[in-house]
C-alpha cells in the first residue's frame, strides 16, 4: 500500500445505474435502502463501496474511503478466509457479510440485522460454522484478517478501521475471551 497515490470516485447511484462498469475505488451514494438492484452488480464485483445518502457524515465517509482503499485486498482476503481451516464450515452468507461490513458484525443481534434473519436462524448459522458464540467467530475472523492484511503490507491504522477495531485493549480482551492469540504477536 505504501505511499502510492490513488484516485477515489464519488458517484450518485442513479448515475452508476446507467454505467456498464464503475471505475475502481468508487463510493456509490444512494438514497434508497437497500442498495438499488441495478447497482448491485457493481457492488458484487468489489469495485465500489455503497453508502446511503443519510450516512454522509465525516466518520462514515472516512470508513467508506478506507473501505475503498482496503478493497485492493478484500478479494485476496476473501480467498484467504475461504481457504483457512478454521472457516471451512462458515456459511458463505456470513463470510460475505463480514467482508462487506466487518465493523458491523460483533454479536448475534448484528447477524440478525445485517442478514435480515431471525435470532434462531442466526444462531443456527453460527453453530453451523462450528462456533457456540457469534462473538468468538467474529473475533477469529478479525484476527485472521488482521494477520493477512499485515502480511500483505497494509498499514494497521487503515485495516484496523476497516475491520472495526477501534480500541486495541477492547480487542485484546475479546481475543482473550475467545481463547485466541493476539494478531500482532503472531506476526512479530
Amino acid at each position: 500500500m505504501g505511499n502510492r497515490r490513488e484516485t477515489l470516485f464519488l458517484l450518485d447511484a442513479n448515475v452508476a445505474a446507467g454505467m456498464s462498469t464503475c471505475p475502481p475505488r468508487t463510493i456509490l451514494v444512494f438514497a434508497d435502502c437497500p442498495c438499488p438492484l441495478s447497482v448491485l452488480h457493481h457492488v458484487a464485483a468489489g469495485r465500489v463501496v455503497p453508502l446511503r445518502y443519510e450516512d454522509l457524515d465525516p466518520e462514515r465517509m472516512c470508513r467508506a474511503i478506507i473501505r475503498c482503499v482496503a478493497a485492493d485486498g478484500v478479494g485476496g482476503l476473501a480467498a484467504h478466509l475461504n481457504s483457512h481451516d478454521a472457516f471451512v464450515g462458515v456459511p458463505r452468507r456470513i463470510l460475505c457479510a463480514f467482508l462487506l461490513h466487518p465493523e458491523r458484525l460483533r454479536s448475534l443481534r448484528d447477524v440478525c440485522r445485517v442478514l435480515a434473519v431471525s435470532p434462531d436462524s442466526a444462531r443456527a448459522l453460527v453453530r453451523r460454522a462450528g462456533y457456540r458464540r457469534s462473538e468468538h467467530l467474529f473475533v477469529r475472523l478479525r484476527v485472521e484478517s488482521w494477520v493477512w492484511f499485515f502480511r500483505e503490507g497494509f498499514r494497521p491504522s487503515v485495516f484496523e478501521c476497516y475491520l472495526g477495531i477501534r480500541d486495541r485493549s477492547d480487542f485484546r480482551r475479546a481475543c482473550r475471551r475467545a481463547g485466541l492469540e493476539l494478531p500482532w504477536c503472531r506476526v512479530g
